[in-house]
């Protein structure tokens, strides 16, 4: 189930600690396209999709059964209504439906799946890839049995490759975030970009 977004903007919703709900709000009042990213649905329940790459975290939230839009995993969710996509790896944009690049964390595979979805300019919130005044997420922390962004470091490296390889490509990517540590896009402040 491959959406056609193409030309469209797209704002990206991650769980990064500085996500404030004004911006979601703001992101709400323009046209952009939406996906939310993990627990970021309830922040954001009218999201265009949700994103989540874990069969465990699926059955964590029962499928976020409440949630209206488009679902989509990496892992097999066992949920009839979310849509698995194929692993191809670490590194790198896959722009053969539907493999995506992980990055080794949701936020990059949501980028992937922008890009499939034929974006030409992606915002990102909540992309602090860091742990920001020594929190994990603007959320509590998921349940143990869940992945807390223990490997939140070495994330950055993996947008890198993926920054060249978009600005080849001519789609913009534009980290609005608050406190972040991705520098490889050009940043700014969402009120001026949407």
């Amino acid at each position: 189930m491959k959406l056609n977004w193409k030309g469209k903007t797209a704002c990206l919703i991650a769980s990064g600690p500085s996500l404030e709900k004004w911006q979601v709000d703001y992101v709400l009042k323009s046209s952009a396209k939406i996906i939310a990213i993990n627990n970021n649905w309830q922040i954001c329940p009218a999201a265009d999709v949700l994103y989540g790459c874990d069969a465990k975290w699926w059955r964590a939230h029962k499928g976020a059964e409440s949630f209206w839009g488009h679902k989509f995993s990496l892992e097999n969710s066992g949920y009839s209504d979310v849509y698995q996509l194929h692993d191809s790896g670490n590194s790198g944009i896959d722009f053969l439906w539907p493999n995506i690049k992980t990055g080794k964390n949701g936020g990059y595979q949501a980028l992937n799946l922008a890009v499939h979805f034929g974006c030409r300019k992606i915002i990102l919130i909540g992309y602090d890839m860091q742990h920001t005044n020594g929190k994990k997420h603007w959320h509590p922390d998921h349940p143990k049995k869940l992945n807390n962004a223990q490997c939140v470091a070495i994330w950055p490296q993996y947008f890198k490759e993926a920054a060249l390889i978009l600005k080849e490509k001519g789609i913009e990517v534009i980290n609005c975030t608050i406190e972040t540590a991705l520098k490889c896009f050009k940043q700014a402040d969402i009120r001026d970009v949407l």
